[in-house]
């Protein structure tokens, strides 16, 4: 049986300056800073995602143990203007928009894909076991890349 879409919000309440996405589609307002994240799904499925902080880092994915299936996308939408981190996989999609920042360090793994637009003063960027890094659209003076195993980033 189908559920409805959903929208739900979280509230963050620990700092964090990288992000790990897994499954998900998210979208990453990097003009401006929100406690709340805001998930888009089917309902039952919502409730086995996870949107936690361990150490500096936002964990965003399936949460430990869970199972399901879903024929709607599974979206997160935040907003966070101190990004250092992005690590995305399992076919997760990571599309930030609008960052101004330092060092940012990027990495695409098994068919996750990683969009970055605005400036940063340094990026590196890694991709492998095909996914791809799209900083095409990022400015930055020092960009460091490194493709392994049918990965790809576009700059």
């Amino acid at each position: 049986m189908r559920s409805e879409t959903v929208e739900r919000r979280r509230t963050l309440t620990l700092p964090f300056h990288s992000i790990k996405a897994s499954v998900l589609r998210v979208t990453v307002n990097g003009a401006e800073d929100q406690e709340d994240v805001v998930l888009i799904g089917e309902a039952n499925v919502l409730d086995q995602i996870q949107t936690r902080v361990e150490g500096s880092t936002l964990l965003l994915g399936p949460a430990p143990g869970s199972s399901f299936s879903t024929n709607e996308r599974l979206e997160i939408r935040l907003s966070h203007s101190r990004l250092e981190a992005i690590q995305a996989s399992a076919g997760a999609t990571v599309q930030v928009d609008s960052f101004h920042g330092g060092r940012l360090t990027l990495q695409a793994v098994s068919g996750a894909r990683i969009t970055v637009e605005g400036q940063a003063a340094a990026v590196v960027a890694k991709a492998e076991s095909g996914g791809t890094v799209n900083i095409g659209h990022l400015s930055s003076s020092n960009v460091q890349s490194q493709t392994v195993s049918g990965g790809r980033v576009i700059a």
